[in-house]
């Protein structure tokens, strides 16, 4: 595919015509700036701006394996600090919560406590990432455990079972935000909110109905006002985090899974699931209103990241006989740039193979804007006799809207046990980390000598 498909009449060309477009003026949607230091933290999923965004540029292509650890089960990603990685996992029915020395490898602490298995004997283990916020470290577990450590010593400060809502099928999986006094969390259709420095660490505000996967996002407003957005099992809503009421909101009844976080593209919401599609949503006097919609992107756990106007992702189900793609939509009015058939792709040099589907985080290379992707794996893939199964597997894209080109050669993490990598990369002071779910924690140098 390349960028000849316009925008044109309110529909995509050669996108499904069930696809609704509503022009509204006004998104900002500049160049994304990247910091040009080397080095950065990433405090909590997807980053310190919680856009998956990286402000580093990786220095050398492949990487080389610097060491793995067995972390326990689960889906967690992890959060970097102070030289040290956190992150969660699930062994014998309890969830561990451990540091480690980014360099070596070494634990440091680990914490246990008694958990369910995430609800679902297919998928077992730990949804939610740690979030380090100043010498604390914040972890939610899937039966709604909220749990405040030291970041230094690992000493358990205070905890509190958080039970309001209904728990999703398959346990509670979104991360906790920290936002002023309160640590917020996809609990209930509108959110929790636990005052996180009182003595009791009182319920500041909380919201009945179902829950959802995705983790709080924030958002600043054009009033300069911030607004907590999360995605529900019934809506995509923004609340005032100081007492939980509603800001603006959308109806979105999940008939399966809401599992991608909200993307913040300038002053509007980008929103995506397996069975509706997705939206791109301006935030109004009490409503969120669509933009433009399409039922041509799909998203089923797989989150975007918006990059230079542009919005990337994977769009289809972790199963072969789904509809997988690799996709650049422009965010300002939705138009496809193009896709590719991530089951069998071709690079700029020719074919590369199976992909399937996976999830990325933007970041630099030699200068250029790319995406390192982490291919998800779970399920092979057959075609022309030959067998294709890329679980583990890493690459590089070019980050551009005039097509995909593999950059350099795809390095594989060759797990010896059955590994779904379902978690983005995360790239941190020159090191990537990738988890498994069977408990593989992968840590890989990207830096120069």
């Amino acid at each position: 595919m390349n960028n000849s498909s316009v925008f044109h009449h309110g529909y995509m060309n050669a996108w499904p015509r069930r696809m609704i477009v509503l022009l509204v003026s006004g998104i900002a949607l500049g160049p994304t700036e990247f910091c040009r230091c080397h080095a950065a933290d990433w405090p909590c999923i997807r980053g310190a701006n919680h856009n998956g965004v990286s402000t580093e540029s990786i220095s050398v292509w492949p990487p080389t394996k610097s060491w793995e650890v067995d972390a326990g089960e689960g889906y967690s990603s992890v959060a970097v600090s102070d030289s040290r990685v956190y992150t969660m996992g699930w062994v014998a029915g309890q969830d561990k919560v451990s540091c480690f020395d980014a360099s070596t490898g070494d634990l440091i602490w680990s914490q246990a406590y008694p958990c369910g298995y995430g609800g679902d004997r297919r998928w077992i283990g730990t949804r939610s990432t740690p979030t380090v916020d100043g010498d604390k470290v914040y972890t939610f577990s899937t039966d709604g455990h909220l749990h405040c450590f030291d970041k230094v010593s690992g000493q358990v400060l205070w905890s509190k079972t958080v039970k309001i809502g209904k728990k999703p099928r398959w346990g509670h999986a979104g991360s906790p935000l920290i936002e002023g006094d309160k640590v917020i969390l996809n609990a209930g259709d509108s959110g929790v909110a636990v005052y996180k420095d009182t003595p009791t660490h009182d319920i500041a505000w909380s919201s009945t109905g179902e829950a959802a996967y995705s983790t709080p996002v924030p958002f600043v407003g054009e009033d300069g006002k911030r607004v907590v957005v999360l995605f529900s099992g019934t809506q995509v809503v923004g609340v005032n985090p100081a007492d939980g009421n509603k800001v603006w909101w959308r109806g979105w009844e999940k008939p399966t899974i809401n599992g991608v976080d909200p993307v913040v593209c300038g002053n509007r919401i980008y929103v995506s699931q397996w069975d509706i599609g997705s939206e791109m949503l301006q935030p109004g006097t009490g409503a969120l209103t669509p933009v433009w919609s399409t039922r041509a992107v799909t998203s089923h756990y797989m989150t975007a990241v918006t990059l230079n106007g542009y919005i990337y992702g994977f769009s289809g189900r972790q199963k072969t006989d789904y509809y997988q793609r690799l996709y650049c939509i422009r965010a300002e009015v939705g138009n496809r740039m193009w896709e590719v058939n991530t089951k069998n792709t071709k690079s700029g040099s020719g074919e590369y193979g199976y992909i399937g589907l996976g999830q990325l985080t933007a970041c630099k290379f030699a200068g250029d804007d790319v995406l390192l992707i982490q291919c998800a794996g779970g399920t092979a893939f057959e075609h022309s006799g030959s067998k294709y199964d890329t679980k583990g597997d890493i690459l590089l894209i070019d980050a551009t809207p005039s097509g995909m080109t593999v950059r350099g050669e795809r390095f594989s993490l060759n797990a010896a046990s059955e590994q779904c990598w379902w978690n983005a990369p995360v790239l941190s002071n020159g090191r990537i980390y990738c988890r498994g779910d069977k408990g593989a924690l992968v840590c890989l140098s990207v830096s120069g000598p």
